[in-house]
Order: C-alpha cells, then sequence, then structure tokens
C-alpha cells in the first residue's frame, strides 16, 4: 500500500513538473498519442502503465473512454489514476458516473477513494461523502488522512460527516487527527 502510494506520489509529482507540455498538434500529449498512452496501459512496466494513466487523466474528455476501461484494470495503481483523471475532467465526465460508483466498492481503499473524490467533482455525488465517512475508519492512516483532507476540499457540503470527524479527533495519528480539527473548521467554520 506504501509502495502504491509512493509510486503514484512519485508521478504525480513527475507530471507536475513536467506541466502540460503537448506538441504542436493537439492529439499528441507528452510526446505519444492517446492511442500509444492507451496502449502503454497494458505493458509490462508498473511505473509505465501508472504513468500512462496518469497522463490519460491530464489529456481531458478525449481520453475518457481510455480512462473509463481503466478502471477495470487489474493493477490498483491504474484503476486509482483513472478514478482521479475522471474527477479531473469535471462535468463533462457525468457519463462516467455509473462506473465510478461501481468503484466504490473497488477492493483498493485508494481506488475508492478516487472514485469518490472524481464523482464529487463530476456531480455532487452524496455516496462520495458516504464513502469518504467510511474511509475514515479505515486501517490505514494513509487511507485516513486522505479521506479527511477530501472531506475539507468538499467543505459545508460534507456535514453528514461531522460526527466521524469528530471521532477522527481521537485517531492514534497526530496528523489525522490535525486534519480532522482543520476539516471541522472548513465544513462547520468553527474552529475545534
Amino acid at each position: 500500500m506504501k509502495t502504491l502510494l509512493t509510486v503514484c506520489l512519485c508521478i504525480g509529482a513527475l507530471l507536475t513538473a513536467v506541466g502540460t507540455a503537448k506538441a504542436a498538434r493537439g492529439d499528441v500529449h507528452f510526446g505519444r498519442t492517446l492511442r500509444q498512452w492507451r496502449a502503454q496501459l497494458q505493458g509490462e512496466n508498473e511505473f509505465l502503465r501508472l504513468y500512462a494513466a496518469r497522463v490519460l487523466g491530464q489529456i481531458g474528455p478525449r481520453a475518457m473512454p481510455a480512462l473509463m476501461e481503466a478502471l477495470k484494470h487489474q493493477d490498483s495503481g491504474v484503476r486509482y489514476w483513472a478514478a482521479v483523471g475522471l474527477g479531473n475532467v469535471g462535468a463533462t465526465a457525468r457519463r462516467a458516473v455509473p462506473v465510478l460508483t461501481k468503484a466504490l466498492k473497488d477492493a483498493s481503499p485508494m481506488v475508492r477513494l478516487g472514485a469518490a473524490t472524481a464523482l464529487w467533482q463530476i456531480d455532487r455525488k452524496p455516496e462520495a461523502v458516504t464513502a469518504l465517512i467510511d474511509a475514515l475508519r479505515d486501517e490505514s492512516e494513509t487511507i485516513r488522512l486522505y479521506a479527511v483532507h477530501a472531506l475539507a476540499r468538499i467543505g459545508p457540503a460534507a456535514s453528514d460527516a461531522v460526527p466521524a470527524l469528530t471521532d477522527a479527533l481521537k485517531d492514534k495519528n497526530n496528523y489525522v487527527r490535525n486534519a480532522a480539527r482543520q476539516a471541522l473548521k472548513d465544513i462547520e467554520g468553527v474552529q475545534r
């Protein structure tokens, strides 16, 4: 789990550093065509598969079919980045809501979190808040922390999470406790 998170964070940092540079032609992204990136998802190299999934998420609406298909990939990292990418597309990705809703039941907690966040970004789905509340009870402190931050970004619309975030103030992890305190402030507008 920590390896997957580390790889995902490294890919995110790499893409942020590279930016959204595109070749002069609109169908080339980071030096490859959409078809080439889609094919890379099936490659042997885990890093390149994850990188391809992350790049597809940067391309936008044209990559939606590839991202929706990637939500079924055997690699949970690919599924996570596919969910994140669909969320980045925003409201234009409404047709992805059914596959993202299904991803809320994925075996990987990171995929569930990515799907919940994407559902919120696309369509303000209440199931997103429910899934993030459920993640606050995960055994992984990384998952709990991610869920707290996602609820804080949602803000007052995540008011159903207040009881669970109040419980998170007693979390064994100091980062989770501090993030929960800030999330409650962002949601309720009151410092605890």
